[in-house]
């Protein structure tokens, strides 16, 4: 008989007194008891310094715990290993705790798919002076031990561990099973995913792989098991927001910006700060998402979306500057002054809710394709490259800005020297559409939708329909604008019947307009 040991890293309920447990009382670690194991933890120097290296890199929560580490050590040691595998070392944490407990003649295959990663645990298994005990395998772990297996090596180790990708464990489990000697220990790690496998409201398909292996290895009469929630865990709260990294979006967006920016529009009488910040707003969302502790993701489709998204915002933002002359806070939105109008002395309040809550509403959902793709841990596909086009229709905004930014800045001058104004833009791409800047915008965030749904995410579109719907309406108050002002109303309301409102097209004959309306 062999023996599985199933550990996590997530407590995130609290239960007291209750007779289906016993009597016993569970309890979720609070901080300061988290603090407290940590400061009793047995960390060699050499470990220390790893994890706090570790700390600062990418994808830094998948390193297991000190109290973990000390777990493993102490199990191999227990069980006088000396021939062990781990497959996911990351940056080597764990591996180097064990291969530390290993006596000399020890071995410890070390698995690990990410180069970066593994260079990272090569170095301190040089430091730690332990690169003889360590077999290290750069590759997919599948692959490794399939390897492994062809060239004998079965039955022949005495100790595994694996924290690798969670809808393999299955496949991981049984050909572990073909490796690890009767008697040894298999630890699987997270198998409670931080507390997602307990919750009714997550039912991704990383969830439900895990939950279907659980309940395969309930039943697996092989092996002796024992799940247990080790590690760092999480207080309510924050499990929380741990397992649903939209509402935390929302909890952040809701105090850092609509609170804080109405509050300070308020006193400066100004709401201009909004029009700002919506131009980094995806940006820090976006990071969000990808650091996010639940985040799973592929690192290229991540960085491909990730630099798309500083293209938008770099593009916008200086927009923004060129409209304002460069200069911050010189004038707040002309709707919003609108309404300041309108609304008179109640204005105050409905603030908040017109300008600050909308664009949290606004933004969280266009931006809904950036969580989609930090939720998803799925190989590029032609989708992918797809979306990218889409989104570089962005391309057509900027041509678009700087085409009105020039015609703008021309009438401006003939104004200065008294001279008639031209009554409308119909030149380049507004030849052939009334806000050809909208319609490059709309391709961005509808491209943004097509890399959610490839990733199973269709869902997301909501945010790109509500944008679709608020342009829409902006182009109409925007169209109207422009027929208040005497100097170009006739030429306006010819260009309004011969071109399109949005999409480009051929303009339409001015005589066919007139036929038409005749």
């Amino acid at each position: 008989m062999k023996n599985c040991s199933l550990s996590s890293d997530a407590a995130p309920f609290i239960v007291t007194d209750d007779e289906k447990y016993g009597n016993k009382q569970v309890i979720s670690s609070t901080p300061h008891l988290c603090d407290y194991i940590l400061a009793n933890v047995r960390e060699p120097p050499i470990i220390w310094q790893l994890r706090e290296e570790t700390a600062s890199m990418r994808g830094s929560q998948m390193q297991v715990s000190p109290d973990q580490a000390q777990l493993l050590a102490m199990l191999v040691q227990i069980l006088g290993a000396e021939r062990c595998i781990e497959l996911g070392v990351y940056t080597g944490y764990s591996s180097l705790a064990v291969a530390l407990a290993l006596p000399v003649s020890g071995c410890l295959v070390a698995c690990e798919r990410d180069a970066r990663s593994l260079e990272v645990a090569k170095r301190y298994y040089e430091l730690a002076d332990v690169s003889h005990k360590e077999s290290v395998k750069h590759g997919l772990a599948a692959d490794v031990l399939k390897s492994m297996i062809s060239n004998g090596e079965t039955c022949s180790y005495d100790f595994a561990f694996f924290d690798a990708e969670k809808r393999m464990n299955q496949e991981y489990f049984e050909l572990l099973l073909q490796q690890v000697r009767v008697g040894g220990v298999i630890v699987i790690d997270n198998v409670l995913w931080h507390g997602k496998v307990a919750d009714p409201l997550v039912n991704d398909a990383k969830t439900i792989s895990i939950q279907n292996f659980n309940q395969n290895l309930m039943a697996d009469k092989r092996v002796s098991i024992s799940m247990s929630n080790n590690g760092a865990s999480l207080s309510p709260l924050w499990s929380w927001c741990f397992h649903h990294p939209l509402l935390l979006a929302n909890v952040l967006f809701f105090f850092n910006v609509s609170v804080l920016f109405w509050v300070i529009g308020h006193i400066q009488c100004s709401n201009w700060m909004i029009d700002l910040y919506r131009t980094v707003l995806p940006v820090l969302l976006v990071y969000y998402y990808a650091t996010h502790p639940s985040a799973q993701f592929d690192r290229w489709r991540s960085k491909l979306v990730i630099a798309l998204t500083w293209v938008w915002s770099i593009r916008l933002t200086h927009n923004y500057f060129r409209r304002e002359n460069w200069q911050w806070g010189a004038r707040e939105d002309w709707r919003f002054t609108d309404m300041r109008g309108q609304y008179g002395k109640h204005w105050w309040w409905m603030s908040f809710f017109a300008v600050y809550f909308s664009q949290q509403i606004f933004l969280i959902g266009v931006c809904l394709p950036l969580y989609a793709v930090h939720s998803v841990d799925k190989p590029l596909n032609i989708w992918d490259f797809v979306a990218a086009l889409v989104c570089l229709g962005i391309v057509i905004a900027l041509f678009a800005d700087t085409q009105l930014h020039d015609f703008v800045t021309r009438n401006r001058k003939l104004k200065d020297l008294g001279k008639p104004m031209v009554p409308n833009l119909d030149r380049g791409l507004w030849r052939y559409s009334r806000h050809p800047n909208y319609f490059g915008e709309q391709l961005w965030w509808w491209g943004l939708v097509v890399f959610a749904w490839s990733l199973g995410h269709g869902w997301t579109i909501v945010g790109a329909l509500i944008n679709s719907m608020c342009l829409a309406y902006v182009s109409v108050l925007v169209d109207r604008r422009m027929l208040k002002q005497e100097y170009r109303a006739e030429a306006c309301r010819l260009y309004q019947k011969t071109t399109s409102a949005c999409v480009p097209w051929f303009k339409s004959s001015a005589e066919a307009v007139k036929d038409k309306h005749t």
